[in-house]
């Protein structure tokens, strides 16, 4: 489906990003999720949740600690 899309990367954000993905999920492979951070001049972090690609669904307490501590780590 997105097999042609490009990615611009000239106008970046200026925030921190968040990467969460689901550690089952095939669709969003750690190293794929890695690549938001080409979309931001501030910090970036990649974490794995327990879960597959519908994860926001399935664990939100695992999911408010890693929130939580990506932002009492900025």
């Amino acid at each position: 489906m997105f097999s042609d899309y490009h990615r611009d990367t000239s106008e970046k954000l200026t925030l921190p990003i968040l990467a969460i993905s689901g550690n089952e999920d095939s669709h969003a492979p750690a190293e794929d999720m890695k690549e938001w951070r080409h979309y931001t001049t501030g910090s970036f972090a990649s974490r794995r949740v327990s879960g597959g690609h519908f994860f926001a669904f399935q664990n939100d307490p695992e999911i408010y600690q890693v929130i939580s501590d990506y932002l009492n780590s900025l």
